[in-house]
């Protein structure tokens, strides 16, 4: 299962939201924990919307895969194998 490209970028949107930082900041493979300052709140609220966006409930562990762009594609990938 791939996220669609326009739901990537409403997640790219809440990760700036979140973290309080310009869109611009937010890349695929930025990491939102080291590089942007989020915690596990803003990674909680993170997983929230990203389950609202796709419809698709994550267990909780999940935060470990929440923390770019690229980690949250690939687990989504990872999903439909």
């Amino acid at each position: 299962m791939s996220i669609p490209v326009s739901e990537i970028e409403a997640i790219r949107a809440e990760v700036a939201r979140l973290a309080k930082v310009k869109l611009e900041r937010v890349s695929d493979d930025t990491d939102f924990v080291s590089e942007l300052g989020m915690g596990s709140l803003e990674l909680l609220n993170l997983l929230a919307f990203v389950e609202q966006r796709t419809k698709v409930i994550l267990p909780d562990e999940s935060l470990v895969y929440l923390t770019s762009i690229d980690l949250i594609k690939g687990r989504f990938e990872n999903l439909m194998e």
